[in-house]
C-alpha cells in the first residue's frame, strides 16, 4: 500500500474514498441493526453522520501516516490538512451543537414540535452557560498564576477543556467496555450457566407478571365502573 513510486495524490484519494465507502456502509449497518424502525429520518441521519465522522477520524490517521511514509515526508500532499480540518470541525459541531439539541428535542415530552424545540434550546443554553462559567473560572485561575494574562491563548484553553472532556469520557467508556463487554460475552458463551440463571430468574419474572396482571385487572375494573357511572348519570 505504501509504494514510494505511487503518486501521493492518487494514493491519498483512493484510500480516502475506500475509507469513506467502508465507514458509511458500516455505520448504515449499525443503524439498521440497532435503530428503532419508527425513528425519524433526521435522528438517523445525525447518528449516521456522527458515526461516519468518528470512524473516518480513526482511519484517517493511519492513511496520513501511510502517505507520509510513501512520500518520505518530502512535501505536503494536497487535501490532507483540509480533510483533517473538515473532520475535526464537523465532529465538533455535531458533538457540541447538533446532537445535544436533537437529544433534548427527542427526550422532551411536549406534543408539538415548537414546544419541544424551545425546551431543547433552553436546556442546551443552560448547559453552555455553565460551560462558559467553567471556562471563565479556568481563565481567572490562569490569570492568578500567570500575571501576563494577555499572553494566554484563549482558543487553546477552550480546545484543551473540550479535548480533556472528550478524553475523560473516552477513558471512562473504554475502561468499562474493555472489562464489562468481554466478561458479558464470556458469560453468555457458557450455555449451561446461562440456562441455570434463566431457571433462577423465571420465578421472579413470573411473579412480576402476575402482579402486573392483577394491577391491570384493577385498573380495567375501575375504568368500567367509572364508565357505568357516567352512563347512568346521563
Amino acid at each position: 500500500m505504501c509504494n514510494p513510486t505511487a503518486g501521493p495524490v492518487s494514493l491519498w484519494v483512493t484510500l480516502v474514498v475506500l475509507c469513506v465507502i467502508f465507514v458509511g456502509w458500516m455505520s448504515y449497518k449499525l443503524l439498521v441493526r440497532y435503530a428503532h424502525p419508527n425513528t425519524a429520518w433526521f435522528y438517523l441521519f445525525s447518528v449516521w453522520l456522527s458515526w461516519v465522522l468518528g470512524f473516518v477520524g480513526i482511519f484517517l490517521l493511519p492513511i496520513d501516516m501511510c502517505v507520509s511514509l510513501a512520500t518520505n515526508c518530502a512535501s505536503s500532499v494536497p487535501g490532507i490538512v483540509q480533510a483533517w480540518q473538515f473532520v475535526y470541525w464537523t465532529t465538533f459541531i455535531m458533538a457540541w451543537l447538533v446532537d445535544p439539541l436533537l437529544q433534548s428535542f427527542h427526550n422532551d415530552g411536549s406534543y408539538d414540535w415548537k414546544s419541544r424545540a424551545k425546551a431543547a434550546i433552553n436546556e442546551n443554553v443552560r448547559f453552555y452557560v455553565i460551560l462558559v462559567g467553567i471556562i471563565v473560572a479556568v481563565v481567572v485561575v490562569l490569570g492568578i498564576f500567570y500575571t501576563k494574562l494577555w499572553q494566554i491563548d484563549f482558543m487553546a484553553v477552550i480546545f484543551g477543556i473540550a479535548n480533556a472532556y472528550g478524553l475523560l469520557l473516552i477513558v471512562l467508556m473504554l475502561g468499562y467496555g474493555m472489562i464489562a463487554a468481554p466478561r458479558d460475552l464470556w458469560y453468555m458463551s457458557d450455555t449451561p450457566s446461562q440456562l441455570e440463571r434463566m431457571y433462577f430468574l423465571a420465578p421472579i419474572a413470573h411473579a412480576k407478571a402476575e402482579d402486573a396482571d392483577y394491577d391491570l385487572r384493577v385498573v380495567v375494573e375501575a375504568i368500567e365502573n367509572a364508565s357505568q357511572r357516567v352512563k347512568s348519570g346521563r
